[in-house]
């Protein structure tokens, strides 16, 4: 079963209440992304800054009809905001295993000669190196830099 995806570009201002808005709208999923490359460095205390530029992006069940879910999303925006929405980028997502997926993009690591970074899913490529098993996650990252 596919998923839309609406993305919907916004402001700090207001990505919040946007994404306050796609979960009561019956989003199964919302999150806010970067649309500009802009770095966030260390915030101050208490604080939880936004980029000046950013997407929220909600997934909705295939089920919906994609026409009125924009339609109903925009009414709803206009009712709260009194402003209206610039534009909603629509895509049909295919549905995966999305807890496995993250993985084809991790293969093993030569460092030097002798000494792979190898994940738990991988053969060693050779096992006569020093070989690390060791997956990417929170503890160690992604060893990509």
């Amino acid at each position: 079963m596919p998923w839309i995806q609406l993305q919907i570009p916004a402001d700090p201002d207001t990505a919040d209440q946007l994404e306050d808005l796609l979960m009561e709208m019956g989003a199964d999923a919302v999150s806010m992304e970067d649309a500009a490359d802009q770095p966030l460095y260390e915030p101050d205390p208490g604080t939880t800054p936004l980029w000046s530029q950013t997407t929220v992006t909600g997934l909705f069940q295939s089920d919906r009809d994609i026409d009125q879910l924009c339609i109903d999303v925009r009414n709803a925006w206009h009712q709260q905001t009194q402003q209206s929405l610039a534009e909603i980028d629509v895509t049909l997502v295919e549905d995966k295993d999305w807890a496995r997926a993250w993985m084809e993009d991790f293969h093993p690591l030569q460092f030097g000669e002798r000494l792979w970074i190898v994940p738990s899913w991988h053969d060693a490529p050779d096992p006569d190196a020093a070989n690390l098993m060791l997956d990417p996650g929170l503890a160690f990252g992604t060893g990509t830099h």
